[in-house]
């Protein structure tokens, strides 16, 4: 019923119903493994560190109404036959990335789940995972019946970090893209679209899913206003933090969009810029890199294209390379140093010509902070993203440049 082996909860038994092994086509490194569990035989404690989503993404409202399905689907075994053993069909099941599966028997796996490593674990689920087993305990707590049901889990095997990441993006977009169009109905996104009006990249934005011919999501727009959000992240005391959920969470982000939108609307007057300013270091990171003849392709932390090259729609230029998105979040997000509030809307200190000119004089250090974390991380863009002593450096190092020391001596 529970964990086989309890190698620092990193192994686990799984006693299928039924399950097939599958080679994935185009991806040889790929297996999959995908049957049926009981709830009672589904094994515990399995991390969800590749999860997009965090366990505050479904507000409690909904995540009430979610625990209440599941436990109806219990309850109604025994007032309607005709629901028993449908959960597995209404819900949409767990995928769990694993580093080792190895058969021990009939329909039973060993599965080898590390905890504390971003490329293993619950991928999507998490939230029926976690439901499955309150209701479990629940109903055993209370003397009662382990529902006779199954879920359906997915195990994918052979994974590399960038793959596990992608899937998880993928896997995680449904709600997001929902609130996405329901904000836009709402006219959520006006003071957005006025802030665009007549700009080069107008037409470029995708307010909603079905504008899949635009270039440039709201989302990660939203992603970036957070990343300079000084109502919650501000640099005034000791105890500061990093929005890194602006890398982890578009889900959260865009939640809490939703619900404080003013906060974000403190960035109206220097919205183009942090478009503007995000593009720049994408773009000119590759370029001071090689200065001194490194190349970028062993870095997993640059994109490369073999093919066409990049567009970077707020400067209106194009390339080979360019940074990754999670390392131009953090370098992005270290300009709070040079955002201040005046009447109620954040403006850049002594202007953006200011931050172009200290960007300029800082990114062959910011490089070479970049290169480090990178040897640090074993070149892993997701590991690198998510460590918020990168996040320190650079907040750190635009402080001394920019020469505002009464940040620098909080945060040094």
């Amino acid at each position: 019923m529970n964990d086989f082996m309890n190698n620092k909860n990193t192994v686990h038994k799984f006693k299928f119903i039924q399950v097939r092994r599958m080679a994935g086509p185009g991806k040889p490194n790929i297996v999959r493994f995908i049957g049926d569990v009981k709830f009672e035989d589904l094994p515990e404690d399995i991390s969800a560190e590749p999860n997009v989503r965090t366990t505050d993404d479904l507000d409690t409202g909904r995540r009430k109404k979610v625990y209440q399905k599941v436990k109806e689907t219990a309850d109604q075994q025994e007032e309607n036959p005709f629901s028993k053993g449908l959960f597995g069909y209404r819900n949409q099941g767990i995928t769990i990335l694993a580093k080792e599966v190895t058969k021990i028997g009939d329909n039973e796996y060993r599965v080898r789940v590390p905890k504390h490593d971003i490329s293993f674990g619950i991928l999507d689920g998490k939230h029926s995972y976690n439901l499955i087993h309150e209701t479990r305990k629940e109903r055993i707590d209370n003397g009662l019946q382990v529902p006779d049901e199954h879920v359906t889990v997915k195990i994918i095997m052979g994974c590399e970090p960038e793959e596990s990441q992608l899937i998880a993006e993928g896997l995680n977009t449904t709600m997001q893209v929902a609130e996405q169009s329901l904000i836009n109905n709402r006219n959520g996104f006006d003071w957005i679209k006025n802030v665009f009006k007549d700009k080069t990249y107008e037409k470029k934005i995708a307010y909603t899913e079905n504008e899949i011919d635009k270039d440039v999501d709201i989302r990660d727009i939203v992603t970036l206003i957070n990343c300079l959000n000084m109502d919650d992240y501000p640099l005034t005391s000791e105890d500061y933090t990093h929005p890194i959920q602006s890398y982890t969470s578009k889900s959260t982000v865009l939640r809490k969009y939703q619900n404080e939108t003013e906060k974000f609307k403190k960035a109206e007057y220097i919205l183009t810029d942090i478009l503007k300013l995000y593009d720049t270091i994408r773009h000119d990171w590759p370029i001071e890199d090689k200065k001194d003849g490194a190349r970028t392709g062993g870095k997993r932390y640059v994109d490369n294209k073999s093919k066409g090259k990049y567009n970077f729609p707020f400067i209106d230029k194009k390339s080979d390379n360019r940074l990754s998105k999670g390392c131009a979040m953090a370098i992005l997000s270290a300009f709070r140093v040079l955002i201040e509030e005046k009447n109620g809307k954040y403006q850049w200190v002594g202007g953006f010509d200011n931050v172009e000119r200290i960007w300029k004089k800082a990114i062959p250090r910011i490089v070479k902070t970049t290169r480090r974390e990178g040897e640090n991380q074993k070149n892993n863009p997701q590991s690198m993203a998510k460590n918020d002593g990168f996040w320190d450096k650079l907040v750190i190092q635009l402080s001394m440049i920019s020469d505002r020391t009464e940040i620098w001596e909080i945060v040094e």
